[in-house]
């Protein structure tokens, strides 16, 4: 009886061994897809291979002679549970966090902040990642990508990126990666900004930048006033062209434009436009303005006012901007008086009897503009040709000036004006008053005498 006692538990041990070994060994798969074939590892599914997380019990036990006594601890490490830990730093992968000394998947950021580079708890996955919007990246790596940042042109990466980090670059440059305000001036949005430079909005500096964002007309560059567009709402058109022009109140567009320049000009004032653009070549009569806002009056393909008895372009109240026109057979051919503002830029005033430019109690600027064959006209008995700045208001230069040829002095001034490149020759008995208190310029250059 007792052999036979004997010979059950022998056969009973037998058949325990297998597990009871499989109980106390730490050999794991060497390659794996879950946790399970790595129990009491850990699988990491981007090697595929088991793995302990720090503080687990990494080596084998051993067992006393029979195999049923206490195990003993061979690497000295306490704690042989699953997933084992002492804190969330020795958790990782989708148990990135540790509670009561076993890593289990985050459910809240809280749980993952702090972890510097994943302080994000993604709670479909349970690991902690480096983000899980957009405006969680920096910006030298701008893009959310599955939890972790990114360039904004990777393949995967969605075309709303940029925008939703909502940091004022909303677009995404394809060649860096980064966002930026703009790749072409389609994406800049703001007015006083229409043009896209170097990935950034700006003001408009020429004609050409708002002909290639808005079209050919009316393709002004606002750059004398906050740097926008015009656009076809703003313009008023005069063109001298019989068969095409009308002087009607229905006239004044590119398909119909006005055939007078005071015609344009009137309309612009009453209709609160800010620019009349002037198409050339054929001539018109002499205009005036008298408002109390600004006007822009802005010539195209070689626009040219030919005054006769009076001012080719006389201003008497506001503040007008005259770029790119040709005024001659004026008397004088620009005019500005009783505290009115004039600025002139890319302008010939050529051959006007009366004078050149006469700024008589008004602010007068002249920049890059040429002033030949004037004169002589007369304020009383001073006899002038060029420029005549006779108690011109505050703000009043001259920048870049050419005053060639004008019969009688090319500059003449009631006191002191601020100016520079100034390049005056040929001019009848003077080229510079002394009362302006300047000297000319020396050789014609891109600093000396106007550059258009």
């Amino acid at each position: 009886k007792m052999k036979n006692v004997k010979a059950l538990a022998s056969f009973i041990i037998l058949l325990a061994a297998p597990l009871l070994a499989t109980a106390c060994t730490r050999d794991r798969a060497s390659t794996c897809a879950t946790d399970l074939e790595c129990a009491p590892g850990l699988c990491d599914l981007v090697t595929n291979t088991c793995t302990m997380t720090a503080g687990l019990d990494a080596g084998s036990d051993a067992h006393d002679a029979d195999g049923m006594g206490t195990d003993a601890l061979v690497d000295g490490l306490e704690g042989d549970a699953i997933g084992g830990c002492v804190a969330s730093a020795n958790c990782s992968g989708v148990r990135p966090v540790c509670a009561d000394a076993i890593c289990v998947a985050c459910t809240s950021d809280e749980q993952c902040a702090a972890k510097a580079s994943t302080p994000f708890c993604d709670v479909p996955s349970g690991a902690c990642v480096a983000c899980k919007a957009h405006s969680d990246c920096p910006e030298a790596t701008p893009a959310c990508l599955s939890g972790v940042c990114g360039l904004c042109n990777a393949q995967e990466a969605p075309a709303e990126a940029c925008a939703a980090r909502g940091a004022g670059k909303p677009a995404c440059s394809a060649a860096t990666g980064l966002c930026v305000e703009c790749n072409s001036s389609n994406e800049c949005a703001i007015s006083s900004k229409p043009i896209c430079a170097s990935n950034a909005c700006k003001a408009c500096d020429a004609d050409a930048e708002c002909v290639a964002k808005l079209g050919a007309e009316p393709g002004v560059c606002m750059k004398h006033d906050d740097g926008r567009c015009a656009g076809l709402a703003d313009a008023v058109f005069a063109e001298n062209v019989a068969g095409k022009c009308m002087n009607t109140p229905q006239a004044g567009t590119v398909a119909t434009p006005f055939c007078a320049l005071q015609s344009a000009v009137d309309a612009a004032k009453s209709g609160n436009k800010a620019v009349v653009v002037l198409r050339g070549p054929a001539a018109v009569d002499r205009a005036s303005y008298n408002g109390s806002g600004k006007l822009a009056v802005i010539g195209k393909a070689e626009a040219l006012i030919s005054g006769g008895a009076g001012p080719g372009f006389h201003v008497s109240g506001g503040d007008v901007y005259l770029r790119g026109i040709t005024i001659e057979a004026s008397r004088p051919g620009l005019q500005v008086t009783n505290g009115a503002k004039l600025f002139v830029e890319q302008a010939t005033v050529i051959n006007n009897p009366g004078g050149g430019v006469l700024a008589d109690g008004g602010t007068l600027v002249v920049v890059n503009s040429l002033v030949s064959g004037n004169g002589p006209g007369f304020l009383g008995a001073t006899a002038w040709g060029g420029l005549l700045l006779n108690a011109a208001g505050a703000g009043t230069r001259l920048e870049r000036v050419s005053v060639l040829d004008n019969k009688a002095p090319g500059v003449s001034c009631s006191g002191s004006v601020a100016a520079t490149g100034v390049l005056a020759n040929g001019n009848s008995t003077t080229e510079i008053a002394p009362t302006c208190n300047f000297a000319p310029c020396g050789a014609a250059g891109p600093m000396c005498g106007a550059q258009f």
